[in-house]
């Protein structure tokens, strides 16, 4: 596999591999990028809401976006669902509630979603992604975050790949591909 020359090979894992409990996922960013970017399942649905806590703290994590729905993130992870209300995260969570295996309802807000988070990586701060699996709602709005890096659309798509999220559904592959010819035009 060739290697895009503006990307860093910045992609350990922090923590424990995927496969054991380790819940984030770096993703390579351009080199031009100061900030990093990570994938991961939801907070407290694997392994104790601590780890998760823990692996952030040792990463300097800044932001996370959830992209569950609350009834998700409540039956999935309680007690994350409960600091998520009291606000007693160490670092902002951004909610942008998307539907299991489906796509954004609004694709403007969407999109400003994942421009923002672009731009916050380009000033330097270290995000994590996620939505209950980390694998599709994430793995879409990765794709998108990397395209607004100025990555090409399958560019995007092989880096989140190899990070381990992708479009799950049809649906979602065409809602992605849409963000993307929108861009183009």
């Amino acid at each position: 596999m060739s290697v895009d020359p503006d990307f860093s090979s910045r992609s350990e894992p922090i923590g424990l591999r995927q496969h054991d409990t380790s819940y984030l996922r770096s993703v390579p960013l351009p080199a031009r990028i100061r900030g990093r970017l990570w994938l991961s399942a939801m907070p407290g649905s694997r392994a104790r809401l601590q780890v998760f806590l823990e692996e952030a703290c040792r990463a300097d994590v800044g932001l996370v976006v959830c992209l569950a729905e609350a009834s998700e993130t409540q039956a999935m992870a309680p007690e994350y669902a409960a600091t998520l209300q009291s606000g007693t995260l160490p670092f902002p969570v951004l909610q942008f509630p998307v539907r299991d295996l489906g796509v954004p309802a609004d694709a403007t807000a969407f999109t400003a979603l994942t421009h923002d988070i672009a731009g916050a990586l380009r000033e330097g701060e270290r995000a994590v992604l996620h939505c209950r699996a980390g694998v599709g709602r994430t793995g879409m709005a990765a794709q998108a975050v990397l395209f607004a890096l100025g990555m090409s659309p399958a560019g995007a798509q092989r880096h989140i790949c190899n990070a381990g999220s992708r479009c799950e559904t049809p649906a979602q592959a065409q809602f992605i591909e849409r963000i993307f010819s929108q861009a183009r035009n």
